[in-house]
């Protein structure tokens, strides 16, 4: 019995999804497709469009076996975190035996030497990194001047992000092979629908939010698998990520004589400009916009923000990286077909697998509990802009319901 794995997003899940994984799946010859893939608040720094539970029905209809969800603190930083986080929860498993992933290059050789070089850190690379910082040249751009790689290797996200997972496997000793495969259709950040091929999560987030209800189907027509759009014609809520804008500044208001540079990804210069622009505060992107910089991109605040919204703080994620990164695997959904992969993990996972939340408190430690609680915090935030956005009154975080799909 043979398991991939795969990380992801799937904000939302669309078509170029559905390719990597049926594509990885032949390729690696596997009977099971494992994804590790990111809950209510994603790494950009937004919450999800589509909540983590409806993204993995999604997920499971285009093929995927076994869906979990990223612990909170790393599904929500930067790409060294949340690559570490998603593959220490993959390697603690103990079932997984070749990572996917797509690139731009889509050539692992490549791949894994920027890794490696950027793995090596010396006073050398750092003093090399400074100077072409200071120089003018953008951080990717620098850090791949620094360690003597080639430039278009690491200013393209895919590939940036295909060496942290490679980074994070050194990094953790894990014997888990990697692979990656060219990424079809439209670039990463481009905005708009692709005439032929497959399109961008950007631009498909964008047309979801441009188009009326009665015409979203057919817009979506294309550009998301054929079996998940009846998810799409059932009364569907989207959230933006200017719905965090008045909790968002609720907490700024309320927090900002304490400051923030305890809160992970602030530092101090960054949290003196978010209390000095505080009264010119008008939306969620607006105020990123406003704070962005030279040495501080638009999604690093963005990031930062979220870690406000959400109580994540610096200290809480130091504990828990030098206490072992990752305490639980969660369940989100499964196919009914993958009994055999849950029987496997079960024997072999060095941490506990988690069904039920009612569960957790029995079999998890203070530390483990601490941040499953940032997961279950973090869906009652997202809940709560479904509640005020669309009246909805969705369940209790614990007493949600496993996706359970019964195959084709």
């Amino acid at each position: 019995m043979k398991t991939l794995a795969i990380i992801a997003e799937f904000n939302p899940f669309h078509r170029g999804h559905e390719y990597l994984i049926q594509a990885a799946k032949q390729a690696a010859n596997a009977d099971f497709v494992l994804i590790v893939m990111s809950g209510n608040f994603v790494q950009r720094g937004a919450p999800a469009i589509l909540d983590k539970h409806t993204r993995t029905r999604m997920a499971l209809l285009g093929g995927a076996d076994l869906v979990l969800e990223i612990p909170l603190p790393y599904a929500s930083a930067s790409a060294e975190y949340f690559a570490r986080g998603a593959v220490c929860l993959l390697d603690r498993l103990g079932v997984v035996d070749e990572l996917y992933f797509g690139s731009e290059c889509g050539n692992i050789q490549a791949l894994e030497a920027a890794a490696a070089a950027l793995s090596d850190e010396n006073p050398a690379f750092k003093a090399a990194l400074q100077k072409h910082l200071k120089a003018g040249c953008s951080y990717p751009l620098a850090r791949s001047l620094a360690a003597n790689q080639d430039p278009n290797i690491l200013a393209l996200p895919n590939n940036i992000l295909g060496c942290e997972y490679l980074k994070a496997l050194n990094y953790f000793n894990s014997s888990i092979p990697a692979q990656t495969l060219p990424r079809q259709g439209a670039a990463h950040h481009e905005a708009t629908i692709s005439a032929q091929g497959f399109s961008s999560a950007s631009a498909i987030r964008r047309l979801i939010c441009d188009s009326a209800p009665a015409h979203l189907t057919q817009a979506l027509s294309g550009c998301v698998p054929e079996n998940c759009l009846p998810l799409y014609e059932k009364p569907r809520h989207f959230i933006e990520e200017n719905d965090v804008s008045q909790i968002l500044h609720y907490k700024l208001l309320n927090a900002a004589n304490a400051g923030f540079s305890h809160y992970f990804d602030v530092s101090a210069d960054l949290s003196q400009k978010i209390v000095k622009h505080l009264p010119q505060f008008l939306s969620f992107s607006d105020f990123a916009a406003r704070l962005k910089s030279k040495d501080l991109t638009h999604l690093r605040i963005q990031r930062a923000l979220i870690h406000i919204l959400l109580d994540i703080h610096e200290s809480d994620l130091g504990s828990f990286m030098e206490q072992g990164y990752v305490f639980y695997a969660r369940m989100l959904g499964f196919r009914a077909e993958a009994n055999d992969l849950l029987t496997l993990i079960k024997k072999r996972t060095a941490i506990p697998l988690i069904s039920k939340l009612a569960d957790a408190a029995r079999i998890l430690d203070e530390n483990a509990m601490k941040m499953l609680n940032m997961d279950i915090h973090a869906a009652h935030v997202y809940d709560s802009l479904l509640l005020h956005k669309y009246g909805v009154r969705p369940k209790h975080e614990c007493r949600k319901e496993l996706v359970i799909s019964a195959g084709d």
